[in-house]
């Protein structure tokens, strides 16, 4: 109960369940209340039980990954910036998960190791065939994390949040890279 209450204070504290208000649909994102000064400045604060819920999925995913001899982690991130921040952190640990960080859903190698989890940062795709291509590739674990409003899933799991900002990029890597090294 300890490990969830400060699992949720950290959460709350890296503004990890605060998203611009103009990013929302309300009838597709879990939102609980709004706030700020003006229209342009609005905020919206996510449902924490339904954010937890979905970064503990994402995690057991980890986990899951973690506990298999060999398996892989790759990152697909538009953003160069945050894409040399997730290397910097992440691709140059020393841990048992396998860590790739691409920029382009252009072209998907196929891994020589079986259990493989995709990591979709603010990357959207609306073609099936790059699910398709997931599948042909043997990717079957796909996460996703950003603010778009799909009806349909396809499969994968997701976590509505907006992962533009430095403070959330940070909450997510110290998590990743924590879970990888327990």
């Amino acid at each position: 109960m300890k490990k969830n209450l400060l699992f949720l204070k950290n959460i709350v504290n890296s503004d990890f369940s605060v998203v611009h208000d103009n990013l929302l649909n309300k009838a597709a994102a879990p939102v609980k209340t709004t706030f700020g000064y003006n229209k342009v400045q609005d905020y919206a604060h996510l449902n924490l039980l339904v954010l937890n819920k979905s970064l503990k999925q994402f995690l057991r995913t980890v986990q899951y990954l973690k506990k298999r001899r060999h398996s892989t982690l790759t990152i697909y991130i538009k953003d160069l910036h945050f894409s040399s921040l997730l290397y910097k952190l992440l691709g140059t640990s020393q841990l048992k998960t396998r860590i790739f960080i691409k920029n382009s859903l252009k072209k998907i190698e196929k891994p020589k190791i079986r259990r493989n989890l995709i990591l979709l940062l603010d990357v959207e795709f609306s073609d099936t065939a790059v699910l398709k291509q997931f599948v042909e590739n043997s990717f079957f674990l796909i996460n996703k994390i950003n603010t778009s409003h799909e009806i349909i899933n396809s499969g994968t799991f997701k976590i509505f949040n907006d992962v533009k900002e430095l403070k959330k990029m940070i909450f997510l890597i110290l998590l990743l890279k924590k879970t990888l090294n327990k």
